[in-house]
C-alpha cells in the first residue's frame, strides 16, 4: 500500500501494515471503495507479503514484489 496514497489518517493508523492485515482498519472502511479509489488492487494481489520467507529468499520476493508493481502500474 506504500505505492498508493490513503487518507492521511487511515495511512496512519495501518502502521507498517498494508491494508489487507490491518484487522482494525478493515473494520473502518469500506475495502471495495479503497480498493477502487486509492490501491487499484484486490486481495490476492498482495497475498504474497503474507507467505513464510527465510533468510535466502530474497530473489522470491523481488519476483512478487516486481511483478505486483508491473500489474498494479497497468492498473
Amino acid at each position: 500500500a506504500n505505492l498508493c496514497y490513503l487518507p492521511e489518517y487511515v495511512n496512519r493508523s495501518k502502521g507498517d501494515k498494508n491494508f489487507y492485515q490491518d484487522t482494525k482498519y478493515l473494520s473502518h472502511v469500506e475495502l471495495n471503495e479503497i480498493e477502487t479509489k486509492y490501491s487499484f488492487t484486490e486481495e490476492e494481489d498482495l497475498e504474497w507479503m503474507d507467505m513464510p520467507y527465510e533468510k535466502d529468499d530474497f530473489s522470491v520476493l523481488k519476483e512478487y514484489y516486481s511483478k505486483y508493481c508491473v500489474e498494479r502500474f497497468e492498473s
